[in-house]
């Protein structure tokens, strides 16, 4: 055996290993779990799941029961499988009788599903009172009221698959005995494949996914083991047969449901933890979520860098002599700078899950060419451990922009301005985005009203009357690029041009959208009309007074989303005043 197969021999049992010691764990986290609700909570957790078992029985009663009466309106003959206690009724008498069951029992699912909520939400209520800490996030009463919900039917569902194993061995006894072979199997299968990080991560992802598939193979395969036993043994009793199958599908939905929901619970362990546990406390990261943070340890980014660039650029690009970090100032964005003995420097863009939104927008922006923004240029992306990746291709001798944002801030908004979205873009892009001009309404000046006074009134009235004409002049304007603006986010070459390296918040609004609107900015916002002009055909019959109506539009309503009302009002007098110029 050589080398290489040594060390992947080795990395499959560490992966073996390091999934049986997570399995451990969670098995251990939650009988920890259950010992708790138990001690604290014990009539609620009873309650609770009493009543799902009781939920779950009256259902598969109910579906059961009118099975039965079609079978016995079906056949003259007296069921061969009734209560003895219901031996001396005669044959119609017994068929009102199972209809009149059938309907209690649905009724009696309804009231336990009812009970079970109940007695999730006063357990959850009495377990955080006892535990007597402070609100630790947003809606945690409804979390803590789920998170019970979910052991409880977990619990219940373990116990319902229990006895229906028992009930099955009675019943159709071949039936419990495929199913725990099948069980042991499909376990066994699991574990070799969680050798396979791959896999591994496949099978947790997508969990919800897998699950029905592989109970639904399990009552296929009970439901193939009678029809196999009619068709070649000797048939057995039909009801007891119906009843089994409907058992069977039953447990398989159970075990379902428990499997998922304990799922649930162990993705919200350190929610739980700190609801729960006296001694717990709030943390911000959990340790076993999925961070882009371990990939980008000196060691770690050393291998899969090299090998990335290799597969998506091609093997010409060679190994870069340096991978540094590059500071980009976005939340769980992580920038690569990597330099090369021959050829341009290349900064990779690593997306943290919670960031997966921003990646695909970006992509979409600047996988496609769109002459003329001020962007790098695009090489391509990749997926690493499932994580979005951006490849981007420096120019020559970049460096972060001076202390004068000012002129570089109006340099990018002037590049944006000259950059004409594509019109498949525009078209893709209203579908599912409204600008400013729709966004808009009465609803909001209306609220305005709590902060007026006789002097501001005035202009919210006009502002109001003329709301309609307001909306159209934004709604007539073409579109450009806008994106918040950062310092870190900026770069310069060697001529001065600056570019922006975070595209993930890219939008389209009228032109104007974002610039500054005081009066002492009029005259560069006229030089960068003019400049945007001699590229843009569409901004022919734009003037300054247009891009200054949408600049004002748009600190207005930042200044309504901020709550900001008196500079809200403040901003409806030059508004007044530009329309009254568009208008004239």
């Amino acid at each position: 055996m050589n080398k290489t197969h040594r060390l992947h021999g080795r990395d499959s049992q560490a992966s073996l290993a390091d999934l049986l010691l997570r399995i451990k764990k969670n098995l251990r986290w939650s009988l920890s779990l259950g010992n708790k609700l138990r001690k604290e909570v014990p009539m609620a957790t009873a309650v609770g799941v009493f009543a799902t078992l009781t939920s779950q029985a009256s259902m598969l009663l109910a579906f059961f029961l009118p099975l039965k009466v079609i079978i016995m309106l079906g056949s003259d003959r007296p069921s061969r499988f009734t209560l003895p206690q219901l031996q001396g009724l005669d044959h119609q008498s017994m068929i009102m009788l199972l209809s009149m069951a059938a309907v209690f029992f649905y009724g009696l699912h309804l009231l336990a599903t009812r009970v079970v909520k109940l007695a999730a939400s006063r357990g959850a209520e009495q377990l955080l009172t006892r535990t007597g800490k402070l609100v630790l996030f947003e809606n945690q009463d409804e979390i803590a009221g789920s998170a019970y919900k979910q052991f409880t039917t977990a619990l219940a569902g373990g116990v319902f698959v229990l006895l229906s194993l028992l009930v099955l061995l009675w019943l159709y006894p071949l039936i419990p005995l495929l199913l725990l072979a099948y069980t042991g199997l499909a376990s066994l299968l699991l574990l070799l494949g969680g050798r396979h990080p791959g896999l591994r991560d496949q099978l947790e992802n997508n969990l919800e996914t897998w699950l029905p598939i592989a109970t639904t193979i399990g009552f296929l395969l009970a439901f193939a083991l009678l029809v196999s036993d009619f068709l070649i043994d000797q048939p057995p009793p039909l009801t007891p047969s119906i009843l089994a199958l409907l058992l069977t599908r039953q447990l398989s939905k159970r075990s379902q449901t428990a499997i998922a929901s304990l799922a649930k619970l162990t993705r919200k362990r350190v929610q739980i933890d700190a609801l729960f546990f006296n001694r717990q406390v709030m943390l911000k990261d959990s340790p076993q979520d999925k961070t882009i943070w371990p990939l980008l340890l000196p060691e770690q980014r050393g291998k899969w860098v090299p090998q990335m660039l290799a597969s998506t650029l091609g093997e010409e690009c060679g190994s870069p002599l340096l991978i540094r970090w590059w500071p980009l100032g976005e939340s769980n964005v992580v920038a690569l700078h990597c330099e090369f003995p021959d050829g341009p420097a290349m900064l990779i863009k690593l997306f943290d899950s919670t960031r997966t939104t921003q990646a695909v927008h970006e992509a979409t922006l600047l996988s496609d060419a769109c002459p003329g923004i001020p962007a790098p240029v695009w090489r391509g992306m990749a997926e690493i451990q499932g994580f979005h990746c951006h490849i981007f291709e420096l120019p020559d001798c970049v460096q972060s922009p001076g202390t004068d944002t000012g002129t570089s801030l109006w340099g990018v908004r002037t590049d944006l301005l000259q950059s004409e979205p594509p019109a498949e873009l525009v078209a893709r892009y209203a579908r599912s985005h409204p600008v400013i001009g729709q966004r808009l309404n009465n609803k909001l000046l209306r609220r305005l009203m709590i902060a007026t006074d006789p002097h501001t009134e005035p202009a919210l009235v006009q502002a109001s009357q003329r709301l309609d004409s307001w909306r159209e002049h934004l709604r007539s304007m073409p579109l450009a690029f806008v994106l918040p603006f950062e310092q870190r986010n900026m770069l310069e070459d060697g001529s001065g041009k600056v570019f922006l390296l975070h595209w993930g918040e890219w939008a389209l609004e009228p032109c104007g959208f974002g610039w500054p609107s005081e009066s002492a900015e009029h005259e560069e916002l006229q030089q960068a009309l003019d400049a945007a002009k001699r590229v843009r055909s569409d901004l022919a019959p734009i003037s300054v007074d247009h891009l200054l109506l949408t600049a004002l539009s748009s600190t207005f309503e930042r200044s309504l989303l901020d709550q900001q009302y008196d500079a809200a009002l403040a901003l409806l007098v030059p508004i007044n005043d530009c329309l009254d110029r568009l208008e004239k």
